[in-house]
């Protein structure tokens, strides 16, 4: 109906925009606004989320649980607007529940840091796959810098248990930056 009137064809336009928005396919550079609100949520948290794991050693459900719905959510979202494009998201967070699944059964990490490595590991890959190497990387490279530090501070290292927390976050932000910054 809207080409057969051109005088009214930017409603159209207007009315779509709208129905995309609501539904959440309206994009901000590669990502849809389904991985927006996880990823918007993850950045009000962060920060409380690392200094809790770092003083307490441990990561609040109340903190981890509500950021994985709202992945599961964004997960359904982008399944329903386009089912193949969940299936790399779908396989990383998969992987992710795998690997710290196995570190959690041996004991090098708790259960807290298994929630917060597919929260992180669903977003960073339902927002954009380039976090994922990077984040990785930095995530090592922060977790080792903390065992060195309490090496040298004279530490024994057969049993150490550090908190994950602060460097999974660290690396999955330096990881967004890295991705955000190569775009």
């Amino acid at each position: 109906m809207c080409a057969q009137h051109p005088r009214v064809a930017h409603l159209c336009t207007d009315v779509s925009d709208t129905r995309d928005a609501i539904s959440g396919s309206v994009s901000v550079g590669a990502m849809s606004t389904f991985a927006l609100v996880p990823l918007l949520y993850l950045a009000a948290v962060s920060a409380p989320l690392a200094v809790t794991d770092a003083r307490t050693h441990r990561l609040p459900n109340t903190v981890v649980v509500p950021g994985l719905v709202l992945l599961s959510w964004a997960l359904a979202g982008v399944g329903m607007r386009d089912p193949p494009a969940v299936l790399g998201p779908l396989a990383a967070a998969g992987a992710a529940v795998v690997v710290f699944g196995v570190g959690w059964a041996w004991g090098g990490v708790g259960m807290g840091d298994v929630k917060l490595g597919l929260l992180l590991t669903g977003v960073a890959a339902v927002t954009d796959a380039r976090i994922l190497p990077a984040a990785a990387a930095a995530t090592a490279v922060l977790a080792g810098a903390a065992v060195g530090a309490r090496a040298l501070a004279g530490e024994q290292l057969a049993g150490l248990r550090i908190p994950l927390g602060p460097p999974l976050l660290g690396g999955f932000w330096f990881g967004a930056l890295a991705a955000f910054v190569a775009s």
